[in-house]
């Protein structure tokens, strides 16, 4: 495989400085700035805009430097076809997208010219650039996943030259932009008519409903400080402790935790998965753990993605559940605890590895929000690949239609609250073929809703 070594020494010096005034993008903070300049993702913006392909054609260049930072420094609301002819096209603010159509033709060559990229000059590159159909929402694959069509988004976490998180980054697993979420749904997807009785619980006309992804900066932060941090913490920004001593690195990327608002490539994927049972997405609203306050979790609904080490918001409703991810510092993995084996049960369900005979552990639960008005599901792993099987497990039609049958066939036929103990097979790194280890029937449900 040929190297890209020339190709990143190519680089155009003058993209390679931090954004200043009169550049693409000049409203953004310092912090975010200073965060933008060493991230991977952007450098492979500058990089592409100084090739070959987009040499001759300025303005496409300038449009590519204006979507991309916009959607790096999670900017969605920026990125509408109004500002866009504005901010690089220079059009009046009054000019009508319907009457001009200059973005949407400037996005198709747009995408030719990133298809060229990475076909010559950038066949190398790890990570491919997509603007996917109905958005203008440019997303970062991994090029083996984009290779195979999945709609996935991928932002290297930020590090580089002054700072360097690349063990963190190994423990964090794969991070991106939350704002790339949205490009995930635009263009739509088939609908599935009848998702009873769990689904319209949590996705209905007459309430909101909150998707809180994993926190992977959480990951980080946790990984730099070597101890977990409490629900409180978290939520007071409270990172490290009084008079803790840490290296000049791990400060300077802690100051800087804050403002990244990255989650786990699992959960984008269950958030495209969740096409398939709602249509009513003006009433959902997608954020990371970070960005929620525990109000959010006292009217309306929601769903709770990622365990104990990225997603705290969980430990919430730890007292009504019986299925607890937790963590074990000691073996650095995470494992579930049973607090109240039945017989035949096992008071802890580690992880294991072994070949074939490796097995991860998910837990799905469905209980009522703090004020019991309205309803909470959580979706937690003892890893990401875990979470992401026990979404599919209550995503698939199949699989759901079991578990359903099973949860009302011992509440009389109705939805009750509930929590389900998953385990999955390990192949190639792949979770799989989760199978019900045990469950409970925690209460009354929120409405009498007869199985499918």
């Amino acid at each position: 495989m040929r190297s890209t070594s020339n190709q990143r020494q190519a680089v155009d010096p003058s993209l390679t400085a931090t954004p200043s005034k009169g550049h693409v993008g000049t409203d953004v903070a310092d912090i975010e700035r200073d965060a933008l300049a060493d991230n991977p993702s952007w450098i492979l913006v500058q990089r592409i805009s100084a090739s070959a392909c987009f040499q001759n054609s300025p303005r496409l260049r300038q449009l590519l430097l204006y979507l991309c930072e916009r959607a790096l420094l999670n900017r969605p609301d920026d990125l509408r076809e109004q500002l866009i002819g504005c901010n690089v096209f220079l059009r009046k603010p009054d000019y009508n997208p319907g009457e001009d159509n200059v973005v949407r033709v400037q996005i198709r060559r747009l995408r030719q010219r990133l298809d060229e990229y990475f076909n010559s000059e950038g066949r190398d590159e790890p990570i491919i650039i997509s603007i996917p159909k109905g958005s203008y929402i440019p997303v970062f694959l991994p090029r083996k996943l984009s290779d195979s069509g999945t709609p996935a988004a991928a932002a290297i976490p930020a590090h580089g030259r002054r700072y360097r998180i690349a063990p963190i980054a190994a423990a964090a697993i794969a991070l991106l932009g939350i704002g790339f979420v949205a490009g995930l749904w635009t263009a739509g997807g088939p609908r599935a008519p009848d998702w009873s009785p769990l689904w319209p619980a949590i996705f209905n006309p007459n309430e909101k409903t909150l998707i809180v992804c994993a926190d992977s900066t959480l990951v980080m932060a946790q990984a730099l400080l070597r101890r977990p941090l409490s629900l409180d913490d978290y939520a007071r920004r409270r990172y490290a402790p009084p008079g803790a001593v840490l290296g000049k690195d791990a400060e300077r990327i802690l100051s800087l935790l804050p403002a990244w608002t990255w989650t786990d490539l699992a959960d984008v994927r269950l958030v495209g998965r969740l096409q398939s049972v709602t249509s009513d997405w003006d009433r959902i609203s997608i954020r990371t753990a970070k960005t929620v306050q525990i109000h959010d979790f006292t009217s309306g609904n929601a769903i709770i993605v990622g365990s104990v080490q990225s997603n705290p918001w969980n430990a919430l409703f730890d007292q009504q559940l019986n299925f607890r991810v937790e963590w074990d510092e000691l073996k650095n993995t995470a494992y579930v605890r049973n607090k109240s084996p039945l017989p035949g049960e096992h008071p802890v369900y580690p992880p294991t590895e072994g070949g074939d005979r490796s097995v991860v552990y998910s837990v799905i639960a469905f209980v009522p929000n703090l004020r019991r008005s309205g309803n909470i599901l959580i979706i937690a792993g003892t890893t990401g690949q875990a979470t992401e099987t026990a979404a599919e497990h209550v995503t698939n039609p199949a699989t759901y239609k079991q578990l359903m049958r099973m949860i009302t066939s011992r509440n009389g036929g109705e939805l009750p609250y509930f929590e389900v103990l998953l385990k999955s097979s390990m192949v190639e790194g792949i979770a799989k073929d989760a199978e019900v280890v045990a469950f409970r029937i925690l209460g009354p449900g929120p409405k009498t809703s007869k199985s499918a």
